[in-house]
């Protein structure tokens, strides 16, 4: 079965030009790449003045949506094959999966995905803090 954490791994893509801000792609580097892709999600869909209560699963489905080139999320909005296969390896059985319900299965798994990154976020940068105090 895939992890939420393994398919953000899988699925985050980083941009030559993005070098130096963004995290290489590595199992060391997870809550960075958590908190570089939340990051990247508050800049692109709230701009500068994100107030805190726009921060949620709603507004990041929304943006995931438009298929941000920093995380892949295309096997999940661009047909059915792509969430059917996502939910097996995810949940680990398509035991009744509904072609009509794909849209609930597409907010479960990017609901996942944003609690994980989010869980991550948090985690990286109680990490720096901890850096910063030594």
């Amino acid at each position: 079965m895939l992890t939420i954490k393994k398919w953000i791994l899988e699925n985050y893509e980083v941009e030559e030009t993005e070098l130096e801000e963004a995290p290489t792609k590595s199992k060391e580097n997870y809550y960075a790449i958590c908190s570089y892709v939340m990051d990247m999600f508050m800049r692109e869909k709230l701009g500068v003045k994100a107030n805190p209560g726009e921060v949620n699963k709603y507004n990041f489905y929304d943006w995931a949506q438009s298929l941000p080139g920093i995380l892949n999320t295309s096997d999940i909005f661009l047909g059915i094959e792509g969430i059917r296969k996502i939910c097996f390896e995810v949940f680990g059985t398509l035991e009744g999966f509904k072609e009509e319900n794909r849209e609930l299965y597409e907010k479960k798994i990017i609901g996942l995905i944003f609690d994980e990154l989010l869980k991550g976020a948090v985690i990286y940068s109680d990490m720096e803090e901890l850096e910063a105090v030594e």
